[in-house]
């Protein structure tokens, strides 16, 4: 370390250019507006409503941005002019400490939203104004104790491990334990809410669909603080313990991800704007705007049907377009100061870079190419294909083994629909999802096993082409049903009309078509690193996009539907809500397979683009990763049909028959009844001899028979 300010190596600290500090400016200036405004609607609290227990935990969060806007952003500016450590230095430490102290008030509001949902009466005594001065207290302490172990000098790769664990890890491992009770709570409310009378489950309905809103709001602001931080967290961490991925690539995608960091101390104070009505009654009155928007109801009232339109966002996609190019510096390389490793792999790098010179100036471009890949089946580079273990082989072969069975069950209850209720248009596309999920579970996986007796490059050629058809065309068909959820829920009477068997098929068809081209590329020859990012772009990133727009849409036309059924008589209300929750729980189920599926697949996609894009990540590490990442892709292509038994009523019926389970469970339907009828009367008889006594029996043989008739319905629901 050249420098007594230098963190982790030389040359660590970002190099601002002219669009950077334009970027970092503006977006200073935005997080300054929005978390001054909130700090000052929090202190003069127009309403008397803001100061909340709670909210203090906000106000502290508002706090650590203001640091982030404050005094990181500028100092960052401020470099385009004067290039010093010192200043980089001083807008790490601030940067850290606003980073952490900002995730840990997160995690104070997720453990609030738990507390306030599971015990509601004593939240006030648990979480008090006391305490909740105390936790701010010892956040601002934990999140110094970072700074100031830079500032004594641990300053090496070691404690950036030390910052992503504590800092990152343990509080995201905390709120994501928070957030699973509080969903079992909720869903326990509502449950117990259906056994209340009219009066009591209309009020406790009121309460609880509050808590669900205020634990949305702080949900939404943790999704959108870790979507904005990882992507930056994730290359600042290969960076520095990846000696040779330091280049211009690396730096460049580094400084784009840090203006998202910047961005994201600015967003929360939009978040509670649009969420919150309180803060956002209070940000309207502070800024002194609030007759323009006193009476919107009145003006939307007077506006007639056909105008109540609503405008579509738009999204707009900055494309960078920059051609890279590879320049061989000759440093003077120490081995003695280098571990044997780390210079082995150097060496390797560099004598891969003079051979890829050496082919750009010779004019036999065939010669060239042998140089990399000794097999007609290569692809990327040689030793890309997985060297599988023992250990790895049987997880595959089990994995394979119940991704054959989840799917081939639903395929079967497709074709026989016992109870003629699957074959609806949507359900085409789940039973082409499980078709592709088939082709991993009978071709993919099981070449992958065979790879463990015999290693030739064809059969991992052949699994990798396979793998790429069923998991691109899993892709498209989820999107496709996010599309279709769209139309349903936007379009509900012309939905048949536009999403008929007809185009259903042809989609399929065109979804098979685009799958199948891309192994058909590799085969034609092209194998290079171009062609992941192909894959990437147009199998993984455009898809994606697709179903975010499509569920933003299915999201907004929800909640307009919602607010629209309040103003409808109480019949027609009735009967629109039920359609509107049928809806909204089949929108809910292909949302679960979405995220189901790209929380398996995007740990191998990140892991496998770092191994083709970056020669010297070809490590040892890297590579069980990989396996281990490839393990949950193989297990995402059986967890769909579970996933259909688990929240459809028609598919677990349609399960139980295929698998002549219905029998088993009448037996035990007609045991439960006896069971309890027998109980039912016992009591009945022991109680009867006085008539007061009697009455009060006969209101729990009532209440007990409910119960069981309750659970005989239910279970005969199931069968």
């Amino acid at each position: 370390m050249s420098s007594s300010y230098t963190v982790f190596f030389d040359d660590y600290w970002f190099k601002t250019s002219l669009p950077s500090i334009i970027v970092y400016a503006v977006v200073s200036a935005f997080t300054i507006f929005a978390n001054l405004l909130l700090c000052v609607a929090f202190w003069k609290d127009p309403f008397g409503e803001l100061r909340t227990a709670q909210n203090y935990f906000i106000l502290n969060l508002a706090i650590a941005d203001l640091v982030m806007g404050v005094i990181s952003e500028p100092l960052l500016v401020v470099t385009y002019w004067h290039d010093n450590n010192l200043i980089y230095f001083i807008h790490y430490l601030f940067a850290v400490l606003a980073g952490t102290c900002s995730l840990m008030n997160i995690t104070a509001l997720s453990i609030v939203r738990y507390y306030a949902v599971k015990q509601p009466f004593q939240t006030q005594s648990i979480v008090s104004e006391r305490s909740v001065m105390i936790g701010i207290g010892f956040m601002w302490v934990t999140a110094f104790h970072y700074p100031i172990l830079l500032l004594l000098g641990w300053r090496n790769d070691m404690f950036q491990l030390y910052l992503y664990v504590f800092a990152s890890i343990i509080p995201t491992i905390i709120f994501t334990g928070a957030y699973f009770l509080v969903y079992k709570t909720l869903r326990r409310h509502s449950i117990s809410l259906k056994h209340l009378g009219e009066g009591k489950s209309l009020a406790l309905s009121n309460a609880l669909r509050t808590e669900k809103a205020a634990t949305r709001t702080v949900l939404i602001v943790l999704v959108a603080f870790l979507s904005m931080w990882i992507p930056f967290l994730i290359i600042d961490f290969i960076i520095v313990h990846c000696i040779t991925c330091r280049d211009e690539q690396f730096h460049l995608a580094r400084d784009v991800t840090l203006s998202l960091v910047y961005f994201s101390s600015g967003i929360n104070p939009v978040i509670y704007a649009w969420r919150v009505n309180t803060f956002r009654r209070a940000f309207l009155r502070v800024l002194g705007i609030t007759k323009p928007f006193s009476s919107p109801e009145t003006l939307w009232n007077r506006l007639p049907n056909t105008n109540r339109n609503y405008q579509s966002t738009t999204v707009s996609f900055i494309r960078i377009k920059r051609e890279g190019r590879l320049e061989i510096n000759s440093p003077s390389l120490k081995l003695e100061d280098i571990d044997s490793i780390i210079a082995l792999q150097t060496l390797q790098f560099i004598i891969s870079c003079l051979e890829t010179e050496t082919c750009q100036r010779l004019s036999a471009q065939k010669s060239c190419r042998t140089l990399h890949m000794s097999s007609s089946y290569t692809v990327f580079f040689d030793k890309y294909w997985v060297n599988t273990s023992l250990t790895v082989m049987i997880v595959y072969a089990i994995v394979s083994s119940f991704t054959v069975f989840a799917n081939l069950l639903l395929c079967v209850a497709f074709y026989k629909d016992p109870f003629g209720e699957l074959r609806t248009v949507q359900n085409y596309y789940i039973l082409n999802l499980g078709i592709a999920d088939l082709i991993m579970g009978v071709i993919s996986e099981p070449l992958m096993v065979v790879t463990y007796w015999n290693s030739h490059s064809l059969i991992y050629f052949l699994h990798y082409l396979f793998a790429i058809i069923s998991a691109s065309c899993s892709l498209l068909n989820i999107t496709a049903l996010s599309i279709i959820r769209y139309f349903a829920v936007k379009q509900p009477f012309q939905t048949q009309s536009i999403v008929n068997k007809r185009s259903v098929l042809i989609s399929i068809g065109v979804m098979w078509v685009t799958a199948i081209h891309y192994p058909m590329l590799l085969v034609v020859g092209w194998r290079e690193k171009a062609f992941q990012l192909y894959l990437y772009v147009c199998g993984c990133i455009i898809p994606t996009i697709v179903f975010l727009v499509a569920y933003f849409l299915v999201y907004r036309t929800l909640h307009r539907h919602t607010i629209s059924l309040k103003h409808l008589e109480q019949g027609k209300s009735l009967a629109l809500s039920n359609a509107l929750r049928t809806e909204r729980a089949a929108t809910r189920t292909v949302l679960l397979v979405l995220v189901v599926f790209l929380s398996l697949w995007i740990p191998f996609l990140i892991i496998d683009f770092a191994v083709v894009q970056c020669p010297n990540c070809r490590t040892a590490k890297f590579h069980l990763a990989r396996d281990i990442t490839l393990s949950l892709v193989y297990f995402s292509s059986g967890i769909n049909p579970l996933i259909y038994a688990w929240r459809v009523k028609t598919f677990r019926r349609a399960f139980i028959r295929v698998l002549g389970l219905q029998k088993p469970i009448e037996r035990s339907v007609c045991f439960w009844k006896r069971i309890s009828t027998s109980e039912a009367s016992l009591r009945f008889r022991v109680d009867s001899s006085d008539k007061k006594s009697r009455t009060t029996d006969l209101g729990v043989k009532s209440e007990s028979d409910d119960v069981s008739v309750g659970r005989v319905n239910e279970a005969l629901e199931l069968s």
